[in-house]
């Protein structure tokens, strides 16, 4: 009885070690929380902030790893929190069975952090980059407000009446050419940051 209970046990172990390089050749971030407590994690994951890599060991209950995450300097911001008080929703075997959060790291790094779980009592927490995603996105949104931006200027510069736009002190920020022909003035009056008072007076 006592051998086969050691063979169990030396099966266990095989299959963690197993386990932990199957996780190693991962792509993401991946940590299997059991009964509430960390069970086994990848590198990817244990080091995302490297301020509390050396905290993210076996045993750590998920709320301890959701309130290290929200204190670490390396987060600049998140788009919510795990839903009620903190992550007590996943420590039990209620609660919600899927939920996503973005997560913005210093030096513009974007994470997806999926939250899953698994049975009653296994919680997956996947980490997935989306750094490339959300640069591409932001580059894109510019482009489209500078082409917008260079259709608004050629629709005021070539309008068919005289205008001009101001700032809050009352100079001038941007004029056409039909305005500097009412006023009778050189484009040289004109430039931005000349005072419409003084042009007027």
């Amino acid at each position: 009885e006592r051998e086969r209970e050691r063979e169990r046990e030396r099966e266990r172990e095989r299959s963690r070690q197993n386990l932990g390089e199957a996780l190693s050749s991962m792509a993401e971030g991946l940590a299997v929380f059991f009964d509430g407590r960390l069970e086994i994690c990848n590198e990817l994951f244990r080091r995302l902030l490297p301020d509390i890599t050396e905290q993210i060991v076996p045993g750590l209950p998920i709320n301890s790893y959701f309130d290290r995450m929200y204190d670490s300097p390396q987060l600049v911001s998140c788009d919510g929190k795990p839903r009620s008080d903190g992550a007590r929703d996943w420590n039990g075997q209620g609660g919600p069975s899927a939920e996503s959060l973005v997560l913005e790291l210093t030096h513009d790094r974007w994470y997806q952090l999926s939250i899953q779980r698994s049975s009653s009592l296994n919680v997956l927490l996947l980490l997935t980059e989306i750094t490339e995603i959300v640069r591409r996105n932001r580059m894109e949104r510019e482009t489209l407000i500078d082409q917008q931006a260079d259709y608004l200027r050629a629709v005021f510069h070539n309008a068919s009446s005289g205008m001009c736009t101001l700032s809050p002190a009352g100079e001038i920020t941007m004029q056409n050419r039909l305005f500097r022909e009412i006023l009778d003035v050189p484009l040289t009056e004109v430039q931005e940051g000349a005072s419409l008072d003084r042009l007027l007076g």
